[in-house]
């Protein structure tokens, strides 16, 4: 609102400014100042014609016309139509200022037609046949005269020449005559017949008339008309505003409302957790002993309890399709919280089958199925294939688990444990008495289930966390996932199926 009114006063004062040359008057009633005329003192000078202001009494009801020599007539009307200006002496005394006057070097001139007159200074004893002009002597009768000849007849006996007039109307010596004075149609003539007022150009030194404004200004009942549909116009503009700012500022706290509750239906807010992650520990095997085998099958079944309430304990079911160590973190008890939910996908618990166009996950822990369909559609059981890496990694440590086979002397690290308890051999990791090779046995066995490469052998979380509950030697080995030489590009064979080499890639987009 205050940008509004503050706009609206520099506009109003640019528009003053701009037309400081539009009509004006002496008060109320009085009579319409324009062009050739301007208003002394009120108006700057290129709105008149140089040497003819008009100014205001000082009781300001009438209007003064101001002429050469000093000359000041009162003005009873103004014809711009018919470019006459009407006037007559305030002290009924005109032959006494128009000796001065000459109007021979300005565009005014006197209406009616002028002659040369001589005013004498007579004596008579028989006045009243003559005229005469009373104003200018009190004992003595002052006559016109055209030239030197005689008044009226009269001839010019005993009579003092006073001074000569040129070029005045006869009525000037009427002390109630009416004198006019025109001025040529060509001053403003062309803006007028435009409809428009004008004014000397203001920028220039040469005498150039420029046009502006409206010559035919509203009458009264359409100015209050035109002011009345203006304030219905702002009114009607500014409840507008009013209510697009009300509507805008409502919708932005809607907005706000929806995505707090968005941060809230979606926001995982985790604690503080110092130990970091899960990887950390799973780098070397000096950090696997700060953490012992007990602990790291308590974080093992911690973490298998999480992702079976991701997968049924929640109203939909969450598929988190990136477990992995490094989104493991623990806390001071080194309880684990699995976090980076930025790949998830919610589906309905009795939802059997994911529609994915995209491959989600970490390269190293994405299940087979997400790459090819030729290995089963995606389920929750990708979810477990992740976990079965996550555990060998747990028993193999991070260095021997990124060992990728390029040669045909080295051998792809979960092949490895899996022919280590095929024939019986103890596995080669930093075991420091009899129960850590139980926990490490058991841990790889669970993994080497969970990484079956068609879903349908893998086990569900809720039975792989009976298995890390029950004793190891219980634990039956699964099928070689691992048939065939090269299975780090994912060939192999298993059980019950036969592995086609030819592999429909699901293309990410």
């Amino acid at each position: 609102m205050l940008i509004f009114f503050i706009l609206f006063f520099l506009l109003h004062f640019s528009a003053s400014h701009q037309e400081d040359c539009t009509p004006t008057r002496c008060s109320d009633q009085g009579l319409l100042i324009r062009f050739p005329f301007r208003l002394k003192n009120h108006q700057p000078p290129h709105c008149g014609y140089p040497g003819f202001d008009l100014s205001c009494s000082p009781d300001t009801t009438s209007t003064i016309l101001n002429l050469p020599y000093s000359v000041e007539v009162l003005v009873t009307n103004i014809d711009y139509e018919s470019q006459l200006i009407h006037i007559k002496d305030a002290n009924s005394c005109f032959p006494q200022q128009l000796q001065n006057l000459n109007l021979s070097a300005t565009p005014f001139q006197f209406a009616d037609s002028v002659f040369e007159f001589s005013l004498f200074s007579c004596p008579s004893t028989n006045p009243d046949f003559l005229n005469w002009v009373t104003c200018l002597s009190d004992d003595r009768y002052v006559y016109p005269a055209y030239g030197d000849s005689v008044i009226y007849g009269a001839p010019l006996i005993s009579c003092r020449k006073m001074y000569n007039l040129s070029s005045v109307p006869s009525e000037a010596f009427d002390q109630t005559a009416d004198v006019q004075l025109k001025w040529p149609p060509w001053v403003c003539g062309n803006c007028e017949a435009e409809g428009k007022f004008c004014r000397f150009m203001s920028n220039t030194t040469n005498d150039e008339i420029e046009c502006f404004g409206n010559l035919n200004p509203p009458k009264k009942g359409d100015l209050k008309r035109s002011l009345m549909i203006a304030s219905l116009t702002i009114g009607s503009f500014l409840l507008l505003v009013t209510l697009l700012a009300t509507y805008w500022f409502h919708r932005q706290r809607e907005i706000k409302r929806e995505d707090q509750r968005k941060i809230e239906r979606r926001a995982l807010i985790y604690e503080f957790l110092p130990n970091d992650s899960l990887e950390k520990f799973g780098s070397s095997h000096h950090d696997k002993n700060l953490l012992g085998w007990s602990k790291m099958l308590e974080i093992a079944m911690g973490i298998a309890k999480g992702i079976e309430y991701l997968h049924q304990g929640c109203n939909q079911q969450i598929l988190h399709f990136d477990i992995k160590p490094h989104n493991i973190l623990l806390d001071d008890n080194l309880n684990p919280k699995i976090s980076d939910f930025g790949q998830a996908k919610l589906c309905s618990k009795e939802q059997s089958i994911v529609s994915m166009t995209t491959a989600r996950g970490t390269i190293g822990y994405i299940a087979p199925e997400v790459f090819s369909r030729n290995f089963g559609n995606v389920s929750y059981k990708a979810d477990i294939y992740s976990f079965g890496m996550l555990l060998l990694e747990m028993v193999g440590g991070k260095k021997n688990f990124d060992v990728m086979i390029n040669g045909t002397d080295k051998i792809y690290f979960p092949e490895w444990i899996y022919n280590c308890l095929d024939s019986g051999e103890e596995l080669a990791i930093n075991i420091q008495d009899e129960g850590d090779a139980e926990i490490a046995k058991k841990l790889a066995i669970v993994g080497l289930w969970c990484i079956q490469w068609y879903p349908i052998d893998r086990p569900s979380m809720h039975a792989v966390i009976q298995m890390l509950e029950r004793d190891g030697d219980t634990l039956i080995k699964p099928p070689n996932p691992f048939a065939e030489a090269n299975p780090a590009i994912a060939t192999g064979q298993a059980s019950r199926r036969p592995f086609t080499r030819e592999l429909d890639i699901v293309l990410s987009e």
